[in-house]
């Protein structure tokens, strides 16, 4: 009896120590369900977030249609849009900054409403690097402000060099096997074949008549292929490429180019030329910067001039006549922002 007993609480503790096991897996699994990254409550505060961007997008919309609607132009004026703002989501507050208005919801999202009705997130992630230098000009202290990267023409056309640059050395250090390809490949698109080595090309084109003598490399091809004519038209890109880039190139690099770039521009899905059209695009901005005294500046990289030599890459020329911190702050029509502060003293 005594032994029958032993055994039953012994399979007792057994099976309540798999049913604790398997409680703790249960709740570790219903834990991670409700909690993880892709789990539901995180997934129904998304849920909830996008609902109430889209209806204050929707009240932006709306009040904005209220506002222009009411002006005999059709503008978007501050004042009536200040009042169809709070008429359709009370407690909205509203800022004019140069051309455009920020608009702060009481859930604290801030959005950009362009002159033209555009609305945009702003998004503080999403950085515009600022700068500010001090100068001397003709008889006062100046603060000069712009984009770190983008501000005056000539910047963007030296960032425009860089780019071409990157792409010319990425196509010159292609080594000779993967140039051969590019040539087989131009070739089979030229004259429908279907051709996998470079010798098989070169024959072909031999025995149809499209090069005078039979040849084993590119180079060998070039020199039958090129008329003088074409040569020196050649001569006269490479020294310009030169000029600008410092690239020591040679009219069998020129002749290269121009097929690699032939079927560079077919290839749709090329990520090298994704990348160098994302940098192109980046390279325009637009926006308002925010001086300290509140005054606004429209800055743009497509109409930014500036004639002081001192001043280099700087716009936006802020006159001061004391020390202290000077902050400035700007707000692209995309959403974007940037800040910049300049301490200035007697040192």
């Amino acid at each position: 009896m005594k032994k029958q007993m032993k055994r039953n609480h012994g399979i007792t503790l057994i099976a309540l120590v798999v049913t604790i096991i398997v409680l703790l897996i249960l709740a570790a699994i219903s834990i991670g369900v409700l909690t993880g990254d892709n789990g539901i409550i995180k997934q129904s505060q998304q849920a909830k977030e996008e609902t109430e961007i889209a209806e204050e997008k929707e009240v932006l919309n709306l009040s904005i249609a209220q506002a222009t609607g009411e002006d005999v132009y059709g503008n978007l004026e501050e004042e009536p849009f200040r009042e169809k703002l709070n008429d359709n989501a009370e407690g909205t507050e509203l800022e004019k900054i140069g051309d455009n208005y920020k608009v702060t919801f009481p859930s604290d999202r801030e959005y950009i409403v362009t002159g033209n009705g555009d609305i945009n997130p702003i998004d503080y992630a999403n950085t515009v690097e600022l700068v500010a230098k001090l100068a001397y000009i003709d008889g006062k202290y100046v603060i000069g402000v712009g984009f770190k990267d983008f501000q005056i023409k000539s910047d963007f056309m030296m960032n425009y060099i860089n780019l071409m640059k990157e792409l010319l050395t990425y196509f010159i250090n292609q080594n000779n096997e993967e140039k051969e390809a590019i040539f087989v490949q131009y070739m089979n698109e030229m004259y429908k074949t279907s051709f996998t080595e470079i010798q098989d090309t070169f024959d072909y084109l031999y025995t149809q008549g499209y090069i005078e003598k039979p040849v084993t490399s590119l180079e060998e091809y070039f020199d039958i292929t090129l008329t003088e004519e074409t040569k020196e038209e050649y001569e006269n890109q490479i020294k310009t490429i030169n000029g600008l880039l410092d690239m020591n190139l040679t009219i069998y690099d020129a002749c290269f180019l121009e097929i690699q770039f032939s079927i560079f521009e077919k290839e749709e899905n090329s990520e090298i030329l994704e990348e160098l059209q994302e940098k192109v695009e980046n390279m325009s901005i637009t926006g308002t910067i925010k001086a300290p005294n509140g005054d606004s500046f429209k800055l743009s990289t497509d109409n930014i001039n500036s004639n002081n030599d001192l001043f280099g890459s700087y716009c936006y020329q802020y006159p001061i006549t004391q020390n202290g911190s000077y902050t400035f702050t700007f707000v692209g029509d995309d959403g974007s922002y940037g800040e910049t502060t300049l301490q200035v003293d007697d040192g």
